[in-house]
């Protein structure tokens, strides 16, 4: 009896230090919208990351990756965080409705509820700080009050859209990707991320246009793709292509 009860004492102090384990990130118990709504309430960027109970992977970066102090103290000042399992019901719908098709998959909005990064890798916990770090940015961390039955929303900017309909004529089929997809104008590849970064910054800091970097695969190596913009339909995106190609010098892709 005596022996039960040391047992029983040790297991419950295990569970008191794993529960206040400074190591460790607090992932919000809820759904995804209202995780949205939260990092906009308290100015924060969201932080989502895509899993599978049978993704080695993923389970390689919660041991490593998700266990490292700067990357759960980035995490915990300026994010908040949700882990979605696509295999849960409700999972399987936010995997759909975002085409996550590789894990793990890691998605992050600013404050505005705006997609700032994709990045579908296993990342080492230098490469998470670094991700973490590049968009722990002021202009992403805006407070955002949400009203009730409401969501944000990325648009176009004003301008660029009234300008764009002056040089480019209203298609007569209007062409658009299945919901919840957009078009966007792919402006670099990178291999190295440094150099994805830096274009990301250059961009950021003429246009108002959403910047995001996708990961891809090129004869078996990772490369960087920096995409502008979120269009709902092709000829819209090829208009603003255009713009950035005719007054920016800047070629691009409709992607």
């Amino acid at each position: 009896m005596r022996m039960i009860t040391m047992m029983l004492c040790l297991l419950f102090l295990y569970s008191a230090n794993a529960e206040n384990n400074p190591n460790s990130i607090h992932f919000f118990d809820g759904d995804f919208e209202s995780a949205k709504m939260k990092a906009g309430d308290e100015g924060k960027l969201f932080f989502v990351d895509f899993y599978a109970t049978w993704c080695t992977p993923c389970k390689w970066m919660e041991e490593t990756t998700f266990n490292d102090t700067e990357v759960v103290g980035l995490l915990t000042e300026n994010y908040v965080s949700l882990k979605i399992d696509i295999d849960d019901l409700d999972g399987y719908s936010i995997k759909e409705r975002f085409q996550v098709s590789v894990l793990p998959t890691i998605l992050i909005f600013n404050s505005s509820g705006e997609l700032v990064a994709r990045v579908e890798e296993t990342l080492s916990s230098r490469n998470m700080a670094k991700l973490l770090t590049f968009h722990n940015k002021d202009e992403n961390k805006i407070q955002v009050k949400h009203s009730i039955n409401s969501s944000p929303k990325t648009t176009i900017s004003d301008s660029y859209k009234s300008y764009t309909k002056q040089k480019v004529a209203k298609p007569s089929v209007n062409t658009t990707k299945p919901a919840n997809q957009k078009f966007r104008i792919q402006l670099g590849v990178f291999k190295e991320f440094e150099n994805t970064y830096d274009m990301v910054n250059a961009l950021k800091s003429k246009f108002l246009e959403p910047v995001i970097v996708l990961n891809d695969y090129a004869d078996g190596k990772v490369v960087y793709k920096v995409m502008m913009g979120a269009f709902e339909t092709k000829e819209e995106a090829t208009g603003f292509k255009n713009i950035l190609k005719e007054d920016f010098s800047l070629e691009g892709l409709v992607k």
